[in-house]
């Protein structure tokens, strides 16, 4: 035998799919430090859109924050609940008092022009 057997830790580390399933559980400090660790996990971590945007290297359309307001969880079926987007939290570490924490939130509360025309054609018989 030329080559003594990998252990299992290190076949799992091997798989950038697995790797990057580990990688998503840990903070954003650890994600990026743990670049510096193999250029293995550099390069999953430069590879894999999931971890990049959870670095906030880009950008995520889906807006998976949390719901919005708290008690939307339980009373909305989740089609229609709104949820914000997270907040970088290494950006609020670093600009402290100078990161805008507040998310602009837009409801539109105006009727759909097909229901507003239904109940004007009704209304003229």
């Amino acid at each position: 035998m030329d080559h003594p057997a990998e252990s299992s830790i290190t076949q799992v580390l091997r798989l950038p799919e697995l790797l990057e399933l580990i990688l998503l559980h840990l903070p954003q400090r650890d994600i990026l430090l743990c670049q510096r660790t193999t250029r293995h996990f550099r390069q999953t971590v430069e590879g894999s859109i999931r971890l990049q945007r959870a670095l906030f290297l880009a950008p995520d359309w889906h807006l998976h924050g949390r719901a919005s307001p708290p008690y939307a969880a339980t009373t909305t079926p989740p089609s229609d609940r709104r949820t914000k987007p997270e907040n970088n939290r290494i950006l609020r570490r670093a600009f402290d008092a100078n990161y805008p924490t507040v998310t602009l939130h837009i409801e539109n509360h105006a009727p759909i022009p097909s229901e507003s025309a239904v109940g004007q054609r009704g209304t003229e018989r």
